[in-house]
C-alpha cells in the first residue's frame, strides 16, 4: 500500500477521478488494462522461466535440489565457474568445495566438510569448447567422473584389504583410503563372512556363534584404537565403520538366537538373510 501511495501515476489517476469524473473513469479503465495485462506478462515470463530451468535440470538432474533462486545464481555465474562453488555441497551431498588450476579452471581434486581429499582420476575442464558457459554439462560430467572414481578407490582398496591384510581390519588401511570406501568394503567383508557363517551351518552348528565373537573383537579393537592419538578424520571413519558393525552384530546375534530356538538359517536364500541385503 505504501509503494501504490507513493507512484505519482496512481495517485494522479486518483485525483483526475475527483476532478473529471469522466476522465477519471477512463484512466481507471486504462490502468486496469495495463495491470492485468502486466499480470499476463508476468505469468508468460514465469512459465518461459520455468522451461528454461527445467531445461538444465534435464541435464544435470541434481539441479532439482536447488531452489529456483540458487539455480537462477548459478546460471548467472557460467562465465566464472569458481562463483559455483558454494552451491556445489547443495547439488553433490558430501563435497566442501572443489579444488581448480588457476589457468584453465580444471577440476582436479574434491574435498568433503571432513577435509578429506578425493584426488579425481579424470579431470573436468568447464572451460572446455563443449562445457564452456554451460554448467550444467560440466556439473554433469563432474558427477560421472567422481562416480568412476570412487568405484575404483573401492576396487583398489579391497583388493589391498584382502591381499596385504588378510580381510582384517587395520588402522594403516583405515587410514590410506577415503571414509566411503573403507564403509564399503567393510560391509562388503561382513557380507561375505555372514554368508560363509550362514552356510557353513549345514556342517558346523556353531559357525554363526564363532562369527558373532569375531565380530565382537573387532568392535573392541576399534574402541582400542579410537582410545589412543589419532587424527580426527581417521576417529570419524572408525567411529562411522564401529557403528556399522555394531548394527551388524545385532543381526548376526539375531540369527544366533534363532538357532538356540531350533529356527536354524543354513541358507543364504531365506528370508531371514535376504531381507537384510540392500
Amino acid at each position: 500500500m505504501e509503494e501504490s501511495f507513493k507512484d505519482p501515476k496512481i495517485m494522479r489517476h486518483i485525483e483526475n477521478s475527483k476532478q473529471d469524473p469522466k476522465k477519471g473513469k477512463e484512466d481507471k479503465e486504462n490502468m486496469h488494462y495495463k495491470m492485468k495485462r502486466g499480470v499476463e506478462d508476468l505469468e508468460d515470463i514465469q512459465k518461459k522461466l520455468e522451461r528454461y530451468l527445467n531445461s538444465k535440470r534435464a541435464v544435470f538432474s541434481r539441479f532439482f535440489f536447488l531452489s529456483d533462486e540458487s539455480l537462477l545464481e548459478i546460471l548467472a555465474q557460467t562465465k566464472n565457474p569458481l562463483l559455483v562453488q558454494p552451491h556445489v555441497g547443495k547439488c553433490l551431498e558430501g563435497i566442501d568445495r572443489l579444488e581448480f588450476k588457476k589457468k584453465d579452471f580444471e577440476i582436479s581434486k574434491l574435498y568433503s566438510p571432513e577435509k578429506e581429499v578425493i584426488v579425481l582420476k579424470e579431470r573436468i575442464c568447464p572451460e572446455s569448447p563443449e562445457n564452456k558457459g554451460a554448467v550444467e554439462k560440466w556439473m554433469y560430467e563432474l558427477e560421472v567422473k567422481m562416480k568412476r572414481t570412487m568405484c575404483r578407490l573401492a576396487h583398489d582398496s579391497q583388493i589391498e584389504f584382502i591381499n596385504q591384510y588378510d580381510r582384517t581390519l587395520d588402522i594403516e588401511w583405515v587410514k590410506n583410503w577415503p571414509a566411503m570406501t573403507c564403509i564399503s568394503v567393510d560391509q562388503w567383508n561382513w557380507t561375505m563372512n555372514s554368508e560363509k557363517a550362514i552356510n557353513a551351518m549345514k556342517t558346523d552348528k556353531t559357525a554363526i556363534k564363532k562369527y558373532d565373537a569375531e565380530i565382537f573383537d573387532s568392535i573392541m579393537y576399534i574402541v582400542k584404537i579410537v582410545r589412543g592419538k589419532l587424527d580426527s578424520n581417521t576417529k570419524g571413519k572408525l567411529g562411522a565403520i564401529c557403528t556399522l558393525k555394531v548394527h551388524n552384530r545385532e543381526i548376526i546375534e539375531e540369527f544366533k538366537r534363532e538357532t538356540n530356538e531350533k529356527k536354524m538359517i543354513t541358507n543364504t536364500e531365506t528370508f531371514a538373510w535376504q531381507s537384510q541385503l540392500r
